[in-house]
């Protein structure tokens, strides 16, 4: 039950700095993570100081020097990953993993600015599905079922472009519409 609790703590990596992240998304869309990481930083940081300073807490110092290494080194792939994503290469599996990266910290905006960018300069279908679901996660609905529509026509594996699509979490709400049941026909013939 301990480790439970302990596992609520409101810090990144533990499952209650999760819960906040995804609260903070809630209300601010692709900004959860972010936040998260400095806020956990910031926490962590005045917990260690608290834990040196008071002899009773000091037991519990390597746990939280543990979390804090752990969010520097967020940090630094979070930066590291800024720096990958300031121009596209025209590298359609450079990108693609840039945007996909992108996506999964729910920086959401920058996946749009990055996705269109590369898709410009080469448009591979796994980056406008990427940006598709970028769209989806902050409502913008016709924008997202328009970057569909772009994967769908820059296909060249068409059974490929339907598993990422029919695999994106954040595209199910579309299933039931028009516009998705036109592309995934223009995609050819549905899954068994």
């Amino acid at each position: 039950i301990a480790l439970g609790l302990l596992n609520l703590i409101p810090v990144l990596p533990l499952d209650g700095g999760a819960v906040v992240a995804s609260l903070v998304a809630a209300l601010a869309p692709g900004k959860g993570r972010p936040f998260m990481t400095y806020a956990s930083v910031a926490v962590t940081v005045t917990a260690l100081v608290v834990m040196i300073r008071d002899e009773s807490a000091r037991g519990l110092a390597p746990f939280d020097g543990f979390l804090l290494v752990f969010q520097l080194q967020l940090l630094a792939a979070t930066r590291s990953l800024r720096n990958a994503s300031k121009a596209p290469t025209g590298e359609p599996v450079r990108d693609a993993v840039v945007t996909s990266t992108l996506l999964a910290t729910e920086d959401y905006d920058a996946v749009v600015s990055f996705g269109a960018e590369a898709w410009k300069r080469c448009p591979p279908a796994s980056v406008a599905v990427t940006v598709a679901q970028a769209f989806a996660g902050t409502g913008r609905d016709s924008e997202a079922l328009a970057w569909v529509g772009a994967a769908v026509r820059c296909s060249v594996d068409d059974s490929a472009t339907r598993e990422m699509l029919e695999s994106a979490a954040e595209l199910e709400r579309f299933r039931d519409t028009a516009e998705w049941r036109d592309a995934m026909s223009r995609l050819g013939a549905s899954r068994a």
